[in-house]
């Protein structure tokens, strides 16, 4: 067991305590957002990081169900689907995806749920985005995807199209959404990202364009979308906040409205903080306080 763990290494704690547990961890801003959280609330609670590989959790997991200060947990790679198993309850949304991001202990009962999509969806909102009745092109079929791909289908969005490397891969996560956008009247299409011909309709056709994938990050200059494909009422976002794609880029010089991942990683956080606590995540002040330069 880590030791870490250990009711000597939480005597400083006061109340309760939380973790997000995935490795690497070291860099999560999730401390930083949820302690000053609970301090902008007056909730004496703290909240950990904990370096945990898949076969670490077993024993971690016996601990941590015993533990009555234990309130709840983040969850991050690659940990999302391990954790499933030791789960009581789990939402819809993790049921389509088959992962898990925020648990909610209840007197030993593991209540679970992701909340990256409502996250996602929750920053569009922030950023005056309306996305009832509108068309979403997806680029990738990842993890990130498939959690927004599944909480669209509660948003009233009227398409879903999704474009990955490998066909198969989005047509799998298309049959496994069917269901459920047929119960809530969203249509799904998905292509092959090598269909340049087919990309570019759909991006002219499009209202929200999100890039889930890596390309155009870091040294990769590339970018899946041609510039003359990009549309003035076209909303660009993108997963990661700590540096800008190709494709951000050239919607910026377009004037196009770009939004970044912060948004997302913000609400992310305050639909679990909500979850824990049943009070409202500061979002204005923990945005100043940690992000605004």
């Amino acid at each position: 067991m880590k030791t870490w763990l250990n009711k000597e290494s939480l005597n400083h704690c006061e109340g309760d305590y939380y973790l997000i547990i995935g490795s690497p961890v070291k860099h999560s801003l999730s401390p930083k957002m949820h302690n000053l959280a609970f301090k902008l609330n007056n909730i004496p609670a703290t909240y950990f990081s904990l370096d945990l590989k898949v076969d670490e959790l077993p024993e971690v997991i016996k601990n941590l169900k015993n533990d009555k200060n234990f309130k709840g947990m983040n969850i991050t790679y690659p940990l999302k689907e391990a954790v499933l198993k030791y789960c009581d309850e789990l939402s819809e949304v993790s049921k389509l995806t088959g992962a898990v991001n925020t648990v909610k202990n209840e007197d030993g009962r593991w209540i679970a749920t992701t909340t990256d999509g409502i996250g996602f969806f929750n920053g569009l909102n922030d950023n005056n985005v309306e996305v009832k009745g509108k068309k979403i092109l997806l680029l990738g079929a990842g993890g990130a995807a498939r959690v927004i791909a599944a909480q669209s289908l509660f948003e009233g969005i009227d398409e879903l199209i999704i474009f990955n490397r490998t066909l198969q891969k989005a047509q799998n996560l298309k049959e496994k959404l069917q269901e459920t956008a047929d119960k809530t009247g969203v249509k799904i299409r998905v292509f092959p990202l090598e269909d340049e011909d087919r990309l570019s309709k759909e991006v002219e056709e499009s209202d929200i364009l999100v890039n889930a994938t890596s390309v155009g990050m870091g040294s990769d200059d590339n970018s899946l979308i041609k510039p003359e494909d990009l549309h003035e009422n076209l909303v660009v976002c993108e997963i990661v906040y700590k540096e800008k794609t190709e494709l951000a880029k050239e919607a910026e010089k377009q004037g196009l409205k770009v939004i970044d991942g912060l948004p997302m990683l913000l609400f992310q956080g305050a639909e679990s903080f909500k979850i824990w606590t049943d009070k409202e995540f500061p979002v204005a002040e923990v945005q100043q306080k940690l992000f605004d330069n």
